[in-house]
């Protein structure tokens, strides 16, 4: 005897009703049959709602089941690897039907803020990022889901400009996270309010670096390395969907630049070592005028913390003891006058 299995998907709220079936068996030619009713798949729908809390019409919406691939593709606002993907109507809705009540769903929502920087050539996102993203419970099971989402802005344009009380410590490099955006090599004067947005094409002009930073639920921590190995890191405190102007002149420390007299000259090297027990090194050259910058080959130079030291010179019978102060962002130039064996 044949044996046919009959599998009917209707959706919730449909009625079957026993003759119903035997009326659908005569049709199928099959007298015996063994009939299971699956009830509608799960469905979900998404109400999206743009910056001003009114729903967005047009937003771009991915679906996830995979956690890696969701976030791998949230860096960069991509789609590859969603199962579904869709735009919103007028009303702001999308619905995703035939979806599965097991696992958790990832979404992606976002729009695209194409005129506030057009100037520039840069395009702003505004997404769900901040807001969360993953259905904190699974898909009601036989029924539609409902969830809105609330998209905020997702991306901030910087600024990262060096002002002249920096004009020993350039260059200085620019990293956001790990990631390097350039050096600083010029100092200005100029406000921070009248700080550029430099072009997309071209972020690195007159020693101002414009660089579009990822907000995500935290921005990236900031690091300014200058010339003298002064490593700071700060915390970005930029404007969602905004510019922001960042004065990398944050480093606490100083320079300390030692130099030494031309009458010196059979004295070299002179070894020095501060606070009785730091050796940095020796100086090997002298100079006939006191050197202005501790990039000079005439002196030898390090980054100190701000606060006061002692130190001591050494060389062929000469002792050159003294105190100094450092003070952050400034340079504290000592000289090694002549000295006369013996002393």
């Amino acid at each position: 005897m044949k044996y046919l299995a009959t599998y009917l998907r209707i959706r919730k709220g449909t009625n079957l009703n026993s003759a119903a079936i035997g009326l659908l068996c005569l049709w199928l030619g099959a007298c015996q049959s063994k009939t299971e009713v699956i009830i509608a798949p799960q469905d979900l729908i998404l109400q999206v709602n743009g910056l001003d809390g009114n729903p967005q019409p047009n937003a771009k919406v991915a679906l996830f089941d995979n956690e890696t691939t969701f976030y791998t593709q949230n860096r960069t606002f991509g789609t590859s690897g969603a199962v579904r993907i869709g735009v919103t109507d007028q009303e702001g809705l999308i619905k995703f039907d035939s979806l599965r009540s097991d696992i958790n769903y990832y979404v992606l929502a976002y729009t695209i803020d194409s005129a506030k920087f057009a100037s520039q050539g840069y395009r702003i996102y505004n997404d769900n990022s901040r807001t969360g993203f993953e259905f904190l419970q699974k898909l009601n099971k036989s029924s539609t889901t409902y969830a809105s989402i609330d998209l905020l802005p997702s991306e901030a344009l910087v600024s990262f400009y060096a002002d002249n009380f920096n004009d020993q410590a350039i260059p200085i490099s620019i990293f956001v996270g790990s990631n390097s955006v350039g050096s600083v090599n010029l100092t200005t004067n100029t406000p921070s309010a009248n700080i550029p947005i430099n072009p997309a094409s071209n972020p690195i002009q007159n020693g101002v670096i414009t660089t579009k930073i990822r907000l995500g639920t935290n921005p990236d921590p900031a690091r300014f390395v200058n010339s003298f190995d002064c490593n700071n890191i700060t915390r970005l405190n930029v404007v969602p969907g905004g510019f922001t102007p960042v004065n990398v002149n944050r480093c606490d420390a100083g320079i300390v630049a030692f130099w030494t007299v031309q009458e010196n000259i059979d004295k070299l090297p002179i070894a020095i070592t501060l606070n009785s027990d730091n050796v940095l090194d020796s100086l090997k050259t002298v100079s006939r005028i006191a050197p202005t910058s501790f990039k000079s080959p005439f002196t030898l130079s390090r980054n100190l913390e701000s606060g006061d030291y002692t130190y001591f010179a050494t060389a062929k019978g000469c002792l050159w003891p003294g105190r100094f102060t450092i003070t952050k962002n400034q340079t504290t130039f000592i000289e090694l006058p002549r000295c006369e064996t013996g002393n």
